[in-house]
């Protein structure tokens, strides 16, 4: 195994904000020692070592003597470019299977692998058949691994099916195919052929490319070629540092204190980007005087063992530790520090966050979800900026918080913080300390019975999402829970809500999302400081007792969205039909602002159009089985809607989508929030637009759902929506083709931003288009019960994609003459 040291760079991309020109100088390479190289692992194998020139020239395949056992690789210190040539160079080389790339925490190695995964997707790079990227921080997690594989080869996932089975499938889809496997963060030896990975040789020519902070897992996982990465030289961290730190550090009376500061982040690039955001703002030497002596402080505590439980990262913890005591306010150490009750690597939804910042006064409510949601944004943005926070799998919808943080605050907040997530935990007994914890996050588990833990004097919030094992609470659960004021019991297999949950009166957030409760009892409406109550998903939910939720004067947000939908409506007289939760208890609730509702009856729905209050505040809207409905309208008066699902409605006729007036006829009618829209069992419904369809209509739209709408013929109009993403199409008797009929001269055949697409059942289906379809970001097609459908003629597409379907119809196409370019950019796969 031959070894290749070199610089760490700084990379452009570690921030938004492109490094000023005046910063890129090369640096001089330094001449390194000579180590013996080590093999084996349970990937080892009997391979000859790759060959570079000394120089970093590209390597002649042809040229069979060994490699040097340490060669310079002349870098450029600002910008990832050079880097890049060369682990293409090494890629080139069919000896160097398996490569290595080790370092200290935070000196780079995940930023040049992202940037180096980044380089397929933006060019037409045919070395390989497909690509595959994923974190492996959990250290031997195959399960996750294998998780990320079949995502990314679009085979089929089920949680029930053995992992040596899903291991045969993996290796099934890439047993003829080139890869590139890149694996971030590997903590311990991993087995490929446990997670379905053809081991990488001369045959197949196949390449894994992997980062770890030690040197030791290169050896242990066989790789051919190691490259080290080290801490930057002085002068280089402290051009990156001034690009970090802004005007100030460079300042004649600043500048020597910024160099001390520097200096003591070590050449790493991570803890010089998070001491110089943190420091950008400062503007005085004195300052920056306090701000060095803090940093010398923190160093000095890691150093000498203030925090035990992080061996190897001591170098980088500093760094964060001095960071988050900077930060400006309360709330937002507050804010990044709820981000450690999540697992760790989890990329977590923005709503999700926003939601619980909300619900534990977070966040301004003065102004309603719409002012919250913008502070939450700024305040995410802000600690990306100082490197906390990070974009997750879904970067406009997700972020990420980076696992040495978590681990710090967790450390920080061991006497107030109790998180055993995900951990298989089924007794609560078993958990230490919960008597003391102010937080306790026991998500994604196994738990079938809280015990006492709810009970606590001292809890603030609990959080026990994702444990389907837990049904039942007994009625006494709460019984000294007084300061709880977040409770999350979503996605559990809760079928009651426990009678003294009345006790909880400092409670502002209560999430029963997706549980089974079938009531929701009086004693919720003696939370008179409830703020959120998220109910989505109960579709069990069938009585809301009288006068309920109208007392809950202090709601926010309510969710009922896929929940209770029989609402009553006052009839002339003033009187309610037959008692129970009305229309008109949502108008008494005069601070809401973000209302999700379900509704079942055409009466119910006239109602609600009527209500100003609540057409403006609606943002997720169920129509359902509103048997003598026969016409239902979507207009810019619904102007918060973010998702709409209509099913089940047989009478519908009609579904109208537009403006009306002069906003119809200009084509400035506006659902400018609306991202999803689900339509079902339709069965008669035809779509009507009303006014000019422009891209501007329904700006946000990213999702489409539609099945057993059996008049809908074609989804031409689909071309003028640009931002969608994904399309799914199911049992629609009459559509003949996808986006065909009558369309404007100007309407390109181009859905920039599509990513899957999925057609069932659909008899009739003949083409997806009758012109070439331009789709350069689709990755994912399933095919099922479509017998007359062709080949689709797609253009654009620069990374391999998956077409799933059935093998009989893959037999019959006639694949002569389909476009060159097809068959180069996706393989089949056989639907199960």
């Amino acid at each position: 195994m031959a070894e290749t040291k070199v610089e760490s760079g700084c990379y452009k991309f570690l921030c938004k904000h492109s490094i000023p020109k005046f910063y890129k100088k090369k640096t001089q390479s330094v001449p390194l020692p000579e180590e013996k190289l080590a093999s084996g692992g349970p990937n080892s194998r009997k391979t000859t070592r790759s060959s570079t020139s000394l120089h970093g020239h590209p390597i002649d395949p042809n040229d069979r003597r060994d490699l040097p056992t340490v060669v310079n690789i002349p870098v450029m210190a600002l910008g990832v470019e050079p880097r890049l040539k060369e682990l293409e160079t090494y890629l080139n080389d069919p000896r160097a299977h398996i490569i290595g790339i080790s370092g200290p925490a935070g000196v780079g190695k995940t930023t040049l692998m992202k940037a180096f995964n980044n380089t397929f997707g933006s060019s037409n790079h045919s070395l390989f058949d497909v690509v595959i990227f994923a974190s492996a921080s959990l250290g031997s997690d195959v399960g996750r691994l294998q998780v990320a594989m079949a995502k990314r080869l679009g085979l089929p996932w089920q949680e029930s099916v053995r992992k040596e089975r899903r291991a045969a499938r993996i290796s099934l889809a890439l047993e003829k195919k080139r890869y590139l496997l890149m694996l971030d963060d590997i903590w311990s030896s991993l087995d490929l052929d446990e997670v379905g990975i053809p081991l990488p040789d001369d045959g197949n020519k196949c390449k894994v490319l992997f980062t770890t902070r030690y040197e030791q897992i290169c050896r242990d996982m066989g790789a051919s070629l190691t490259i080290k990465v080290d801490p930057m030289e002085p002068e280089v961290a402290w051009q990156l540092f001034q690009g970090f730190a802004g005007e100030a550090a460079s300042s004649p009376e600043i500048m020597d204190v910024a160099r001390d500061v520097a200096c003591e982040c070590d050449g790493l690039p991570l803890g010089l980007m998070t001491v110089g955001r943190s420091m950008a703002t400062v503007t005085s030497r004195e300052e920056w005087i306090e701000g060095l002596a803090m940093l010398k402080q923190s160093k000095e505590e890691f150093q000498q063992g203030k925090h035990k439980n992080f061996p190897g990262m001591e170098p980088v913890l500093f760094h964060f530790d001095y960071s988050h005591k900077r930060l400006a306010s309360k709330e937002l150490r507050d804010c990044i520090a709820y981000c450690s009750l999540f697992p760790k690597n989890h990329s977590i939804k923005k709503k999700e966050l926003v939601s619980y910042w909300l619900g534990e006064g977070l966040l301004d409510d003065s102004g309603g979800t719409d002012r919250a949601c913008r502070q939450a944004e700024d305040y995410m943005e802000e600690l990306k900026a100082m490197g906390m926070l990070k974009d997750g799998d879904k970067p406009d919808l997700e972020v990420m918080m980076h696992d040495i943080l978590r681990e710090l605050i967790l450390d920080i907040k061991k006497n107030e913080f109790l998180v055993q997530e995900g951990i298989g935990l089924t007794n609560v007994s078993k958990v230490q300390n919960t008597a003391e914890a102010e937080k306790l996050s026991l998500m994604y588990n196994y738990i079938d019975d809280l015990g006492g833990v709810a009970s606590s004097p001292k809890l603030k919030t609990l959080i026990v999402k994702q444990n389907v094992h837990l049904k039942k609470l007994a009625d006494d659960s709460f019984k000294a829970a007084t300061a709880l004021r977040l409770v999350d019991f979503s996605y559990t297999g809760m079928k009651a809500i426990p009678i003294g949950i009345d006790r909880l009166v400092q409670l502002r957030h209560l999430d029963l999302s997706f549980t089974k409760i079938k009531s929701l009892p009086k004693e919720i409406g003696e939370l008179v400081n409830l703020m959120q109550l998220l109910l989505e998903g109960t579709n069990k939910l069938s009585v809301i007792h009288e006068n309920v939720i109208s007392k809950l004067s202090k709601l926010v947000v309510l969710n009922m969205n896929g929940s209770y939908g029989d609402w009553e409506v006052e009839d002339t007289a003033g009187g309610v039909k037959r008692g129970g939760v009305s229309i008109e208890d949502l108008e008494c609730l005069k601070r809401l602002s973000d209302l999700g509702i379900t509704i079942c009856n055409t009466m119910a729905w006239e109602r609600f159009l009527r209500s100003h209050t609540l057409s403006k505040c609606t943002g997720l809207l169920t129509l359902k089985g509103c048997r003598d409905m026969s016409s239902v309208r979507l207009s810019s008066n619904l102007e918060n809607l973010r998702e709409v699902t209509i099913s089940d409605c047989i009478s519908l006729k009609e579904l109208k989508i537009g403006g009306s007036g002069e906003e119809a006829d200009e084509g400035t009618w506006q659902l400018s929030r609306l991202e999803v829209l689900r339509l079902k069992a339709l069965y008669q419904a035809e779509i009507l637009w009303f006014g000019a369809i422009t891209p501007n209509c329904l700006p946000m739209l990213r999702k489409l759902d539609i099945s057993f709408c059996h008049r809908l013929k074609d989804i031409s109009w689909i071309l003028l929506l640009e931002h969608v993403e994904h399309i799914n199409i199911d049992t629609c008797k009459q559509m003949e083709e996808m986006i065909g009929g009558k369309r404007g001269v100007h309407v390109p055949n181009h859905l920039p931003r599509l990513k899957t697409l999925a057609l069932r059942n659909l008899p009739k289906l003949k083409s997806l288009c009758d012109h070439p379809l331009s789709v350069p970001s689709l990755e994912y097609i399933k095919v099922l019960q479509c017998p007359q459908m062709t080949l689709p003629h797609l253009t654009g597409g620069s990374i391999p994609g998956v077409i799933h379907g059935e093998k009989e119809w893959w037999n019959t196409l006639d694949r002569k003459t389909s476009a060159q370019e097809f068959s180069s950019f996706w393989f089949f796969q056989v639907a199960e």
